[in-house]
């Protein structure tokens, strides 16, 4: 804020700011709208808004999904794992990974 102070200041003591019109006081309120429109190209962002939304939205909802997730049973089996019917031994022990 400095670096755009002092050179403010030098400018308006040496009187080269004495002509000087903002854009409001130029165009008044309904044209400085009009020009801000167009000079930050409202449309543009407008559109490039819409780009990424139909870009992104898609894999948003369909990325990410981890097909064994969504199954009833994520979980392995009784049967499979040979609990659950009164059985004290396990029928054939898996790793972790075959299990799924």
């Amino acid at each position: 804020m400095i670096a755009l102070y002092i050179p403010h200041r030098r400018a308006k003591r040496a009187g080269a700011l004495a002509n000087f019109q903002t854009p409001y006081q130029r165009y008044g309120p309904a044209k400085l709208m009009v020009a801000l429109f167009w000079q930050l190209d409202v449309i543009g962002i407008i559109l490039l808004i819409a780009v990424f939304a139909l870009i992104l939205v898609p894999f948003t909802i369909a990325g990410g999904r981890n097909p064994k997730l969504g199954r009833e049973q994520s979980l392995p089996d009784a049967e499979e794992t040979g609990y659950g019917k009164g059985e004290k031994t396990v029928k054939e022990k898996k790793p972790w990974w075959q299990i799924f």
